[in-house]
This record gives structure tokens, sequence and C-alpha cells, in this order.
């Protein structure tokens, strides 16, 4: 991508931008690409504009600082604008430390969204350099009176994006749902004007009878993206939720497989959970196994075709009935890292990266 000066995009004096699709062919000189969330594509467009939208306390923040870490990984400089103190940033930084592998800090640059007016922080945020904006929240930032007013939402809002548009950068603007009920961006606090405004919708639910979990939904232009389910594990990573049209599901029963395999003896399902790391949900874990014996790549002790209430569970690699093959040498630590993206670089094999193998690179 050729750098593009921002005067080009906002002239105050020089009038409108005019140019072809042949002009336009030669700026762009790439297809679409994808930042990946928690391991997938289809939700973060890089260059376009975002709307991250949710009830309040629903985990927006939290979503949006573990998404970045692999983009941070990548050489990507994000710049967010936030309301949140600096005591919260250290607690979670120092949280992510820990639970994950180690992030590039210094990439990521804050700005108080309370120290300055909306005007002053637009200009900060125009003359630094960085990848990714994120406004959190865009009431605040950008200074809306009323979410209301459609008028003031408009010219509040437009200023950001025709400044901040320019060398490619993707902005993702976080809002408040509404207590009224809606969907297609119909329950983002105020009117329909600022999802109107952006090229990518998302919105975070609460998924009934789950405390712990998420779903993400996208609406786009061009296409449409399934929604991601995700959840908050007991180390307070958040993990993906596999289904019938995720990727993550072959991931899940990968990593369970590897780790069975690569144990001298029957696996009760706590011993295979923790062994994955991060650590899925128990109920995820059952799934994956339950799948991969009912395929036969597996053994489950009792048998998977008998009842298993009231039961000790085992399982144990289907190379104890093919005592000529090589066993599985696999050493017993594995790591499944959707949450830092690795899905989304190299598949499934990317996805799972051994102790030894992450400490070789």
């Amino acid at each position: 991508m050729t750098p593009v000066d921002p005067a080009e995009f906002f002239r105050e004096d020089g009038g409108p931008r005019v140019y072809t699709i042949a002009e336009a062919r030669l700026r762009v000189q790439e297809s679409l690409e994808h930042l990946p969330v928690l391991g997938m594509d289809g939700y973060v467009v890089k260059g376009w504009t975002h709307l991250l939208a949710g009830w309040w306390r629903l985990g927006k923040s939290e979503l949006m600082a573990a998404v970045v870490l692999p983009w941070l990984r990548r050489g990507l400089r994000v710049l967010w604008i936030t309301e949140e103190p600096d005591s919260l940033w250290v607690h979670r930084a120092d949280s992510f430390d820990e639970i994950y592998e180690p992030i590039p800090w210094e990439r990521l640059t804050l700005v108080d969204a309370m120290s300055a007016p909306a005007a002053e922080l637009l200009e900060k945020a125009a003359s630094l350099e960085y990848d990714v904006f994120i406004a959190d929240t865009v009431r605040e930032v950008c200074g809306i009176n009323s979410m209301r007013d459609d008028d003031e939402v408009r010219a509040k809002v437009s200023p950001w994006l025709r400044r901040l548009r320019a060398d490619h950068r993707t902005l993702i603007f976080l809002s408040q749902h509404r207590k009224a009920a809606g969907e297609n961006g119909e329950r983002v606090e105020g009117s329909i004007v600022l999802p109107s405004m952006m090229d990518v919708v998302l919105e975070l639910e609460r998924v009934n009878g789950h405390e712990r979990q998420r779903r993400l939904t996208v609406r786009r232009r061009r296409a449409q993206t399934a929604p991601l389910v995700y959840e908050m594990d007991d180390d307070e990573r958040i993990v993906v939720i596999p289904d019938a049209r995720s990727r993550s599901r072959v991931e899940f029963e990968a990593a369970a497989l590897f780790a069975v395999n690569g144990s001298d003896g029957p696996l009760t399902t706590v011993d295979v959970r923790r062994l994955m790391t991060p650590t899925p949900s128990r109920d995820t874990v059952l799934r994956a196994l339950t799948s991969l014996a009912e395929n036969g790549r597996l053994l489950r002790d009792p048998p998977i075709t008998e009842p298993a209430e009231r039961r000790t569970v085992t399982w144990l690699s289907a190379a104890v009935l093919q005592p000529d093959l090589p066993q599985n040498s696999i050493p017993h630590t594995v790591e499944f890292a959707a949450a830092d993206g690795l899905a989304a670089d190299s598949g499934v094999s990317g996805a799972l990266t051994t102790t030894a193998g992450r400490a070789s690179r």
C-alpha cells in the first residue's frame, strides 16, 4: 500500500477528492485483508470502519484488549483512546502478561479520553502514527451530547472518519446498546445514523444460560460472516466455543487428540483439559473427546458404544490397537492459541504449538 498524504483525504479549501476506478486500483493494490478476531477472519477488515456495540459491562473493552494482542505481535501499532483509568490498564496488562505469550506493549499507545475536548483528541489522533484506531467509547471520544440527535451524531463522527482513514488505517468505535429490542444495528444507542456510517457493525450479546459466554454477530459490506461465540475460561482467557460452522471445532479436536496421544497412559477428561493451554471449558473438551472416540481416533473406557453414567471415564490413544505403528511423540503440554490469533495465521497445525516449539521460535 502506497502511503497517502492525509491532505488527500481531508482538504478544507481544495474541494472533494475525485478519482476513477483505475486510479483506485493503483492506490489499493491488494485484495481485502482481515485482522483476526480470536483467530477467526471476517469480523475486522483492514482499512475499514467498524462499530462494536453491546450492553454496558458486557466486556467490549476486555474483548478488544484480547483481540489486539496478535495484532501487536504482527507489528501493527494500535492507538486506543480510552475512558478507563490507568490503574485498570495496569491490572489488565499484568493479568495478560501471566496468561498469554509475551506482548509488545510498546506498540500500544493510550490516550486519556477524559483529559481533553473532542477536537483536541482528534488533532492528537491525526498527528500520531499507527495502524489501528480504537475509540472507547464513541460518545465520549467524539464529544456527542445526544446520541438520539441524528444531525449531531453525523456532525461529530464524520470529521473522525475523514481525518483518520488515511494510510489504510483500521478504525473501531465502541458504543452502547439501548434497552429496546431490535436487530441489524437497531439496538445501538441513539439513532440508526451511527451504524449506517460504518462499513462493519459488530454486536456483542449474552448467551442465555451461560454467564461467561458471549456471542459476536456481524453485518458488513459485500459479505456476511457467521456469529462467533466465545467464553472466559477459568484462567480468564477468552477462547472460542466451537460449532458446526467454526474452524475452531477441528482445532479443539486436534489439541485434545495430541494431548491424549502424547500420554503414556489413560487420561480423564480433567487431565486432558489441564493439558490444553489456554484451558477450554470442560463441556468443550468433552465434546471434542466424544467426537474423536465416535470417529475411532481415540478410545474411551467404557467403550463409546456403552453408557457412561456413574462410571469413571478415561481416554486412550487408538494407537494401542496398532502396536506395530510408532507411538505419538508429541510433548504433553499442547497450546491451543485461538485467542492469540495463530489459527488465522497458519490453520490447524499453526494453532497447535508445543512448549519446545515455542522455545525455539
